[in-house]
């Protein structure tokens, strides 16, 4: 028994010196670059043609304010949009309806609305951009809102 046991430990030890001399591949991170883009936000209104109200006192006003996030060569790499219709009277005005939508223009950039509330004469939207990399590594994660009212008289801002 004294030799099947010396017989075990010895393959045990060659097993064991046989791993201990293998090499292991390490993983390192992404050799992409992994630096933030250098990202601007351009923000651009549009108003939509208005309906004729029915009542004289009470009109209408829908508008799409954008936010474009572009690189540092101008390109735009993802918006974020809010559509919103108000009502105002001259004397005061409310967000009646809103909506939100993204949309990317980059491969890189994968984008999704966080949320889109109104109150009062406001409505505001916010999104959360990530880029990753080709082997789908995070690299960044960048979150905008954007705030669309509207005035008593009805300017848009």
């Amino acid at each position: 028994m004294n030799k099947k046991l010396r017989r075990l430990l010895a393959i045990c030890c060659m097993i064991f010196i046989c791993l201990s001399t293998v090499n292991v591949p390490t993983v390192k991170a992404a050799e992409e670059d992994t630096s933030d883009d250098t990202l601007t936000f351009v923000e651009v209104i549009e108003e939509m043609p208005t309906q004729p109200s029915m009542s004289r006192a009470t009109k209408t006003k829908s508008a799409v304010k954008t936010v474009l996030c572009n690189d540092s060569n101008g390109k735009t790499l993802w918006s974020l949009q809010i559509a919103a219709t108000f009502s105002y009277t001259g004397s005061s005005s409310k967000c009646t309806s809103a909506k939100a939508s993204v949309t990317s223009n980059s491969s890189s950039w994968k984008v999704s609305v966080s949320s889109c509330t109104r109150s009062g004469n406001k409505a505001t939207a916010s999104a959360v951009g990530k880029k990753y990399s080709s082997k789908g590594v995070l690299l960044q994660t960048v979150t905008k809102s954007v705030t669309i009212s509207c005035s008593a008289n009805g300017t848009i801002s």
